[in-house]
């Protein structure tokens, strides 16, 4: 296992097994390039493989590799597409700086195209409208690639077996706000002061625009959109546009020639196909699309069904309007409401159906107040237990039927007294016959009794 290299030791390469910034064990070398390196290596923590790009050593003293690797991952760091390979880590020791990427498995359109040769309409389209994607979000935020080419835009398999294109390699972005640091600038400055000098010109000599070989400073979105064109050219046809023996044929026939009209090569182009690309090459960058959802509107038509959300994005964003996952009908693209005016219309819809569906429902029919429904009726008569109506209970003592009594008195108390003992006399003589005697023991005459 090895470990990061001394000062002294910079001129040695990567090897598998070193370990960088304590973090990351190198298990194998993926690309090397003109300008870099890219490696395979491993997160010691985290069970993650990642892709980490370095300089090459032999450049470390040249500021310009450095700050074109740091401004590389600040560019791709403030893209949040899917398409754009997501940045993780931006570290340095020794004066060396590196860039940690996601690690991707797949391949770029320039392999695909010596593999496979030219590739089919939709196939080339759809892939070109999802890199349409990231470069249109680029130059939102004031992001000008000015290096797009086959072999940055790598083709992976997204997590619904589609694919998904990732746009690669931001080291000859421009920033074209008032966001310029010190490292952007300063690292422009000594592009530019290369680009005169053929061996160390920046940027892939058959995919530059005009302006762009030139030097000048004035390059803008446009200059992508003319890349775009010429990777559509060969995707359709397995040929550049503008090829030569050598880069600096290449660059002249870029100023000075017009490619092959598409159609001698792939005979079944449709002519607004060829049309786009013929305007995407325009030598003056004002004959041009102005922007890349221009583009995107020119073929939309010919996109297939996984590349419809993207051109729904693109021209969603265009317009300045949220964008929808769902690709709207052919006579509102570019027209996309507010969601919340759409969600307001849904559920005001919603209400009126109920209240239709609720005044057409037949009514159940009416009962008297006294009266229960049959259905009541029947349920009361097999689940309703009897009832037994019961006199309520009273705590105070009941009341004798009769008149009202009066209060009484002592003389009251006497009358009753006298009129019961009359009552009795008359009942015991009536009960005795004329003729019989009363004896003499019958005790002393009662004093009531010549009373009436």
């Amino acid at each position: 296992m090895g470990v990061w290299m001394a000062a002294s030791e910079a001129d040695r390469e990567i090897v598998p097994g070193t370990i960088l910034a304590n973090k990351y064990r190198v298990e194998r070398e993926i690309a090397c390039g003109g300008q870099g390196v890219v490696v395979l290596a491993r997160h010691l923590t985290l069970p993650q493989l990642v892709a980490i790009k370095l300089p090459h050593v032999e450049g470390l003293l040249t500021p310009e590799s450095k700050a074109r690797l740091v401004r590389e991952a600040r560019a791709a760091f403030r893209i949040r597409s899917k398409h754009v390979a997501r940045v993780l880590d931006v570290d340095a020791l020794d004066d060396r700086p590196f860039i940690v990427m996601e690690y991707l498995e797949g391949a770029d359109l320039g392999a695909v195209l010596k593999r496979h040769g030219p590739l089919p309409l939709s196939l080339a389209i759809g892939y070109l409208l999802q890199a349409c994607e990231a470069v249109a979000e680029a130059h939102a935020l004031g992001v000008v690639h000015r290096d797009l080419k086959p072999a940055n835009l790598f083709l992976v398999e997204s997590s619904d077996a589609t694919p998904l294109i990732k746009v690669l390699d931001f080291g000859l972005a421009k920033l074209l706000t008032g966001e310029l640091d010190q490292v952007a600038s300063s690292s422009d400055e000594t592009a530019s002061s290369y680009s005169t000098e053929p061996l160390r010109i920046m940027g892939s000599a058959r995919y530059m625009s005009p302006e762009q070989v030139r030097g000048l400073q004035t390059t803008d979105a446009r200059t992508d959109i003319w890349s775009m064109g010429t990777i559509l050219y060969e995707l359709l046809s397995a040929t550049p546009a503008f090829s030569a023996p050598s880069r600096p044929e290449s660059l002249v026939k870029v100023l000075s020639h017009d490619p092959p009209p598409l159609s001698s090569l792939v005979p079944d182009v449709p002519v607004e196909v060829e049309a786009a690309i013929r305007r995407c090459l325009q030598k003056i960058p004002e004959l041009r699309f102005a922007a890349v959802s221009d583009l995107v509107a020119a073929l939309a038509r010919f996109a297939p069904s996984w590349a419809e959300p993207n051109v729904v994005r693109v021209l969603g964003g265009a317009a300045g309007l949220p964008a929808d996952p769902s690709p709207p009908a052919p006579s509102q693209r570019g027209s996309r409401w507010p969601r919340w005016i759409a969600l307001a219309m849904l559920v005001g819809t919603a209400a009126i159906a109920i209240a239709v569906a609720r005044s057409s429902r037949p009514s159940p029919p009416s009962w008297p107040a006294s009266q229960p429904g049959p259905r009541a009726s029947a349920v009361a008569a097999t689940r309703a237990p009897a009832v037994v109506a019961l006199p309520a209970v009273s705590s105070e003592p009941p009341v004798r039927a009769g008149p009202i009594a009066s209060p009484r008195t002592p003389t009251h108390a006497k009358r009753d007294w006298a009129r019961t003992r009359r009552t009795k006399v008359s009942r015991v003589r009536m009960s005795v016959p004329h003729s019989a005697t009363v004896p003499s023991t019958a005790g002393p005459a009662d004093p009531l009794d010549g009373r009436k």
